[in-house]
């Protein structure tokens, strides 16, 4: 850590005092910017907890009906209520990840008695160069919570799709008397789990889901 302090503080070589100034009001808010984007990848996930709790309630009323199906229909509706589920508990899990507390380094409040002895151009250089350690050290956690929060949105999005298609199924079978063969629920079953290993392939081939 120190070593890596010292490196950006030898890279702070301007000698001018309001370019260092600057320097550090840039430092700043850029730490500033970083934390917000945590903040807001955290209010997103537990955003989608709450979206996931009730997909999962809807999922969990839906589970009755299956008592009235039977043979080829009960294994496909079966197949897409399982897959449901898992893409639930799957996005859960990623959501929790964002939550999950990690341990990030930080400088130390003792650290402001090296300031002792420092002349204005030093200490905010050292200021700086502190910002800026820090900014590093909070940059991977929040990609990874980026990275989780996408993958439990794609997941919710895969729980509502299939729970939209147990409901049309559920339909056809009630209502048009639908005849169903079981080789049906091994192909969804297939589909399902090709999905579910290459979904972030399948989300990438959307041109909408890139932004």
């Amino acid at each position: 850590m120190t070593g890596s302090l010292d490196e950006i503080e030898r890279k702070l070589c301007s000698e001018c005092e309001p370019v260092l100034t600057q320097a550090l009001q840039f430092a700043l808010r850029c730490r500033e910017r970083e934390m917000t984007r945590g903040q807001r990848a955290e209010t997103r996930a537990t955003a989608m907890l709450g979206i996931l709790g009730l997909i999962a309630t809807l999922a969990v009323a839906q589970a009755n009906v299956l008592v009235d199906v039977q043979g080829g229909r009960l294994a496909l509706l079966g197949v897409i209520y399982l897959a449901s589920l898992a893409f639930v508990v799957r996005g859960l899990y990623f959501a929790m990840g964002v939550l999950r507390g990690r341990m990030v380094n930080q400088i130390n409040l003792e650290s402001v008695f090296d300031f002792g002895g420092l002349n204005s151009k030093d200490a905010l250089r050292k200021e700086t160069a502190w910002l800026i350690w820090e900014t590093r050290e909070l940059r991977q956690p929040n990609n990874a919570k980026l990275w989780r929060l996408d993958r439990c949105q794609r997941s919710g999005f895969v729980a509502v799709i299939l729970l939209g298609l147990f409901g049309l199924v559920l339909f056809a079978v009630k209502k048009g008397g639908w005849d169903i063969s079981g080789c049906w629920s091994v192909v969804f079953g297939v589909v399902a789990l090709l999905v579910w290993f290459f979904e972030k392939n399948l989300f990438n081939a959307i041109p909408w889901s890139r932004g």
